[in-house]
């Protein structure tokens, strides 16, 4: 993808929502890096087109982020008539959306999660009626004795027609479950909110890293406000956040 003028950059971001961007050439050398808020976007913008105004004709990169670490969506700028003797390809191949290798949780919902425990439980019971029919077998061959025979036959007959039985008892415990879950008004989770933190920890202490892990966990926009607050009453921890989190490496 390309831009074609550096006005268009604005339009870009209302269109797609961006709250970060960074300037980078050829050579991946950055100008400034990403800004540390969404408040310092229009700074940032304004910035990255003084750069392009005075910097020498060339092919240049702009990577946009709707969120600190989340994807990185690129495009190309070509200014003025530039060198392309030694990267000829690069005018005319549009630059690929890269994506961040963040980590990101399986969400299940609970559905999903009866489910796999209910498969577990008959893994399970198959797995003890294995061990069942076993030990009878093993019992029977070291005594030799006909009458053993009928807990052998019981295993194998008797049992597969009782578990259905036990499947069915489990399924309408489930379905008495769910309705009582139904029923139940809905608990509105309480989120931690930035607002709510009383006491930050003061830095190189155990209880900050545990701090910046769950800084690190938070919604973007909470992280935004904790970010504003941080700003003019911990302007240390303020620039060590933005040194850990936010600023390209």
């Amino acid at each position: 993808m390309q831009i074609k003028n550096a006005n268009d950059i604005d339009k870009l971001i209302n269109d797609n929502q961006y709250k970060y961007v960074e300037l980078i050439n050829r050579e991946q050398k950055k100008f400034g890096g990403y800004n540390a808020t969404p408040k310092d976007l229009k700074n940032k913008v304004t910035q990255i087109k003084k750069f392009l105004n005075n910097l020498p004709d060339d092919i240049y990169f702009l990577n946009f982020r709707i969120s600190p670490r989340g994807d990185t969506f690129t495009y190309q700028y070509i200014k003025g008539t530039p060198n392309l003797s030694e990267t000829p390809q690069q005018i005319n191949t549009p630059v690929p959306i890269t994506f961040n290798n963040s980590p990101i949780e399986k969400f299940q919902t609970i559905e999903e999660w009866k489910r796999q425990e209910k498969k577990i439980a008959e893994l399970e019971r198959e797995l003890e009626l294995l061990k069942l029919k076993t030990e009878i077998k093993a019992t029977l061959s070291e005594n030799k004795e006909p009458e053993k025979n009928v807990y052998l036959s019981f295993a194998e007959n008797v049992l597969p027609s009782v578990l259905p039985i036990v499947d069915k008892f489990f399924q309408l415990k489930e379905r008495e479950i769910g309705l009582r879950e139904q029923q139940q008004p809905a608990q509105p989770q309480q989120q931690k909110q930035p607002g709510t933190i009383k006491k930050i920890p003061a830095m190189g202490t155990p209880e900050y890293e545990q701090f910046c892990f769950d800084f690190e966990a938070m919604p973007d926009t909470m992280a935004d406000n904790l970010l504003n607050r941080l700003q003019s009453t911990h302007p240390d921890i303020y620039k060590d956040l933005n040194t850990r989190f936010y600023e390209s490496e």
